[in-house]
């Protein structure tokens, strides 16, 4: 054997080495990707099949069936929208007897024109502050009974308490009558009338697309509550 022919064979031997070498490397890349991927699809399934159990043994924050209540044909029962929409009866009858009646009942008790108009443009000023703080409030609220539910409870009696005390400082303090104190008063209680309004009724109106996401269903909802709210304002702006 010639020294040209060992310097070839010597080539050639390296030359298997090396194509041997990439080889075994690529394969142990394409194992390991492999493995990889298989422990990432394992990994997700574990979680997807978590989140389906826990899901599944929850209840929903609207009170309707959570199987059913996000249905595109789901028939939302009447006496869920008479449920949602009663409270608008009363909400638009209060609105429009303030508006209407209260003005001309603080001007017969002698309290001060001047200030029921600052009184009335600073709760309503104050009012377009606090309804997106609320709106945020509701929005981050995580409870048991629904992030809505807890505002709309303790709203409506607040509610309800400064529609009474804004409207009766004739018969709880007729003392006040024809004094800057009948002023005074409508002024804390319109405030405070509003700030509960606030705290009722903006996580009642964001409830509703809450109820159901059928289009169809939700305007046949909000139809019914319109119809408390136009009965309730022509009973609340009626004279007597």
């Amino acid at each position: 054997m010639t020294s040209r022919e060992s310097s070839l064979i010597s080539e050639l031997a390296k030359e298997l080495r090396h194509t041997s070498y990439h080889y075994s490397s690529k394969n142990l890349c394409e194992n390991y990707n492999t493995d990889h991927d298989n422990d990432q699809i394992q990994a997700m399934s574990q979680v997807n099949e978590n989140e389906t159990l826990s899901t599944s043994g929850s209840t929903s924050s609207t009170g309707l069936d959570p199987a059913n209540e996000h249905k595109p044909n789901y028939k939302m029962p009447m006496r869920i929208k008479m449920t949602f929409g009663a409270p608008q009866f009363s909400v638009f009858s209060i609105y429009m007897l303030i508006t209407v009646h209260a003005t001309l009942y603080y001007e017969y008790l002698g309290a001060n024109l001047a200030y029921l108009a600052f009184f009335t443009a600073f709760a309503r000023s104050f009012d377009v502050l606090t309804d997106p703080l609320m709106s945020w409030w509701s929005d981050s609220t995580r409870t048991k009974h629904g992030r809505r539910r807890p505002f709309i409870f303790v709203g409506c009696f607040l509610f309800a308490g400064t529609s009474i005390l804004l409207l009766s400082p004739g018969v709880i303090a007729p003392q006040l009558k024809n004094t800057n104190s009948v002023s005074f008063w409508y002024g804390f209680f319109f405030v405070m009338f509003y700030l509960s309004d606030t705290l009722c009724n903006v996580p009642y109106n964001a409830f509703g697309p809450e109820l159901t996401e059928d289009s169809v269903e939700r305007s046949n909802m909000y139809f019914v509550a319109n119809v408390f709210g136009m009965v309730g304002t022509l009973i609340g702006g009626e004279e007597r």
